[in-house]
């Protein structure tokens, strides 16, 4: 399932929460309701301008239909918690029915798999286990943008962790870029060759221009430093969803599955 469609945010908003006669909502009724639904009650980085009563319904509606699947259904499993069927103040349309219906769209939209699942890795330095933490929590908050810099130096992190393991020198501040052809051209799991090697090395080819722009991409439109325009959010989870398919493969090479299998079931490689 992709974004919620507009009959499925009117159902929502004006069947399930409820509106006032003269477009005032249900329960979210002030400004200050609106910052604290999404802020304490979501948990979520958004943050409502509205400054008048009238303008929470719409401002509710435009926020909810600019989000990501998975955010949107944050919030909606948000508003049947917290305003369950026979709640008080509710519309009459608030019943088990639409309760329903609001639970499969709900399970619609996490069923919606937009982002390379984070990796977890064995073995590596406090810094990436924080970074990854750090990012994955970002994205679970509505700011996918934020996480583009700890996804970041999650990967960066990783590389010079891939270094350490066996030996290979780096300089003093080394790049990202400095660093994946280090692990490309010495590391022990890259040495071997393989059915379609030429192609392989192509992709990887490909994924080194990625990791190439990863970098300025960080530096320039998220939160990290002071910007006038930041990355929009479906692109910046394009830039950790490219970083985390490098991670995993990385990792792949690094700790292959059945040696990671072994290691779980006897304590050794």
């Amino acid at each position: 399932m992709s974004k919620l469609a507009p009959r499925e945010i009117d159902l929502l908003v004006n069947y399930y929460i409820g509106c006032y006669p003269g477009g005032y909502l249900m329960v979210i009724t002030e400004p200050d309701d609106l910052r604290a639904f999404f802020q304490v009650w979501c948990d979520l980085d958004i943050n409502p301008s509205s400054s008048h009563a009238l303008q929470v319904r719409n401002e509710f509606v435009e926020i909810l239909n600019s989000q990501t699947p998975q955010v949107q259904a944050k919030i909606i499993r948000t508003v049947l918690s917290a305003m369950p069927v026979g709640g008080d103040p509710a519309p009459y349309t608030r019943n088990k029915i639409l309760f329903k219906k609001m639970t499969e769209v709900l399970n619609g939209l996490e069923s919606t798999n937009v982002m390379v699942d984070s990796p977890t890795p064995s073995s590596v330095s406090e810094v990436v286990r924080v970074a990854l933490n750090d990012a994955e929590h970002s994205i679970s908050r509505g700011s996918a943008r934020s996480a583009v810099d700890r996804t970041h130096t999650a990967l960066h992190g990783f590389m010079k962790d891939m270094c350490d393991e066996e030996g290979i020198q780096y300089g003093s501040d080394p790049s990202m870029t400095d660093l994946y052809k280090l692990v490309r051209k010495d590391h022990p799991a890259f040495q071997k060759t393989g059915t379609r090697q030429q192609d392989i090395d192509s992709i990887c080819k490909t994924l080194a221009n990625i990791v190439d722009k990863l970098g300025p991409i960080r530096n320039k439109t998220t939160p990290v430093h002071p910007q006038d325009e930041l990355i929009e959010e479906p692109e910046a989870i394009l830039a950790i969803n490219a970083a985390r398919t490098l991670f995993h493969y990385l990792e792949d090479k690094r700790s292959p599955r059945g040696q990671s299998l072994l290691q779980k079931l006897f304590g050794r490689g």
